[in-house]
């Protein structure tokens, strides 16, 4: 098992809190939320337990946050979904990969079935699931080099584009935030939204009504705001990255892999800016669910 010193090693849950606060939107509003709720439980336990000391405790938090696997009896259905969790013997020193072998449990047993054959020697892995690596570097200390999950969250600049009203209306509609683009640099369902009532900025007085396109289908004419965006939220990234480059605190590793972080989202960004450039042929962007 590991060492509350290899959390250490590579959880911002342990960082400087200059890196900290240079953590992506996602992976930074995820950590909050975790340190939120270590405190709260440490309240409880250590109120419980005033012998046990703070260290120890840290240390099994991790250890079963970071290895529990999602499992239901008849009786666990009566928790909520959150709690139906379990730790599961040799399974937990699985790591991840975006394919590996197949995960099923039954009230009784839980079963990992090898997706193909392996040669001696050879690592077996699971997918925790379709992550970002935001969610990947917050919850267990690591992001992939190439992850189809990915996800850029541009939310900073398009919230600050947005007026009042065209922010109300997607909050109305439940379509106000994430802001996302894909792996390849596509704009999430929600972006091209807000793209489109930008498009109509003649047109706000009138409160144009958001559009109820098709998931898959293409908002015509909105690419020089999607430009601008991209190249707004482009300067940001690159700015935080030679702020990442600049900063001597904290671990060599912690700044390493925030650096690596922040470069792996330019590349995205400079990916949907070649993608704003150069349309397919017949003009119109593939839109991801989201």
């Amino acid at each position: 098992m590991p060492k509350l010193e290899d959390f250490e090693a590579a959880q911002p849950f342990f960082w400087h809190e200059d890196l900290q606060a240079l953590l992506p939107k996602p992976a930074k509003e995820l950590l909050v939320k975790h340190q939120a709720t270590f405190h709260e439980h440490w309240d409880l336990v250590s109120g419980a337990f005033p012998k046990l000391r703070r260290e120890g405790y840290l240390h099994s938090w991790f250890l079963a946050g970071t290895r529990s696997f999602y499992y239901e009896t008849p009786k666990m259905l009566e928790y909520p979904v959150m709690d139906r969790l379990a730790l599961m013997p040799a399974a937990d020193l699985f790591n991840h990969a975006e394919t590996g072998c197949e995960v099923s449990f039954t009230p009784t047993a839980y079963t990992v079935s090898a997706d193909r054959s392996y040669r001696p020697g050879e690592e077996i892995c699971i997918s925790y699931g379709e992550h970002s690596n935001d969610f990947l570097l917050t919850e267990y200390g690591f992001v992939l080099s190439d992850n189809c999950w990915d996800m850029v969250c541009i939310d900073d600049v398009v919230l600050d584009t947005l007026s009042p009203w065209q922010a109300a209306q997607m909050q109305k509609e439940g379509l106000l935030g994430r802001f996302l683009l894909d792996s390849n640099g596509i704009p999430c369902r929600k972006t091209r939204l807000a793209l489109d009532l930008l498009c109509n900025r003649s047109q706000r007085r009138k409160q144009t009504p958001i559009p109820q396109d098709g998931a898959g289908a293409a908002l015509a004419g909105c690419d020089p705001f999607l430009d601008q965006l991209l190249h707004q939220f482009h300067g940001m990234a690159m700015e935080t990255l030679d702020k990442v480059r600049k900063l001597r605190v904290g671990r060599e590793s912690h700044r390493e892999i925030l650096e690596r972080r922040w470069s792996q989202i330019v590349a995205i960004v400079e990916r949907s800016l070649d993608r704003s450039r150069n349309p397919p042929a017949d003009g119109r962007i593939s839109l991801q669910v989201g």
